[in-house]
């Protein structure tokens, strides 16, 4: 009798020993769902307010800078720290992942580009990009997002086709850019005489973006360009794009006083 008592009573520990169990798997389950579906929400806020920020970013650069409707007409200046604002949200929410968008945000940059270099031939800093740079707050940010901004037309440069009437419009106005912002030749605002002093600064300044932008394969950009447009039976490469590129690859050498290692590059990459 005794025998079938304990037996009765380890049966009956044992099932709720198994209960327990079972409600603390049960529980367990419930966190971990919980904890996910948390989760999810949490992420899907997130992408939510990102891509919300994102058009909001946008819709501000085309109101700022919209579609050019009459290629033909003046480009009406602006604000340049307006611009530079609208600019440099605009490239920090550009990601190259983002593929569905690539030709609106190259359609951006081209526009971005056609108003910086006609910003150029302002002498008044409040319409002039360059006179970003002469605000101190802004100064360290916009020499950064100059950098940016050329690199960007430099891997944009590398997606066009010199045969395709369209491309070699883009590619044009691509090394135009690169062309203005490295060189202070086009800086009507440092005609000014009370801004004359700034001017060997500036120079320094072209100097170190060619530098780092020759760090970041510039010579082997070039290069690509070169053999795209020029190593077939028809060259493609229009004599203003060549030009271009020829005054781009000699800079880097004249900034660093034809030093041994730019100087190798240029050779290797250009001319060979």
């Amino acid at each position: 009798m005794f025998g079938r008592t304990e037996t009765k009573k380890d049966s009956f520990l044992e099932q709720t020993k198994a209960a327990r169990e079972e409600r603390e798997r049960e529980r367990a389950q419930e966190e971990q769902r919980d904890r996910s579906i948390v989760l999810m929400q949490k992420t899907v806020r997130g992408w939510l307010a990102r891509t919300k920020f994102q058009r909001m970013i946008l819709n501000d650069f085309d109101t700022l800078l919209p579609p050019v409707t009459n290629p033909s007409k003046d480009i009406e200046l602006k604000s340049a720290l307006q611009i530079y604002h609208a600019a440099s949200h605009f490239l920090l929410q550009w990601k190259d992942r983002d593929s569905s968008d690539c030709s609106a945000n190259q359609d951006r940059l081209e526009r971005l580009c056609r108003y910086l270099i006609a910003s150029l031939e302002s002498d008044s800093p409040k319409t002039s990009y360059i006179g970003v740079a002469l605000n101190k707050e802004h100064s360290l940010a916009w020499i950064r997002h100059i950098k940016k901004l050329l690199y960007r037309c430099c891997t944009a440069v590398e997606r066009l086709r010199p045969e395709s009437h369209t491309d070699s419009i883009s590619l044009a106005l691509y090394l135009h850019t690169l062309v203005a912002f490295t060189s202070t030749s086009s800086w009507v605002l440092l005609r000014n005489k009370s801004l004359v002093g700034l001017k060997a600064g500036m120079l320094q300044l072209c100097s170190n973006i060619m530098g780092e932008l020759v760090q970041k394969g510039f010579y082997l950009t070039l290069r690509n360009v070169l053999v795209k447009g020029t190593c077939r039976t028809v060259i493609t490469l229009k004599p203003i794009s060549l030009t271009a590129i020829m005054t781009l690859a000699i800079r880097p050498l004249i900034g660093s006083n034809f030093s041994d290692n730019l100087m190798s590059q240029f050779l290797v990459q250009i001319l060979s």
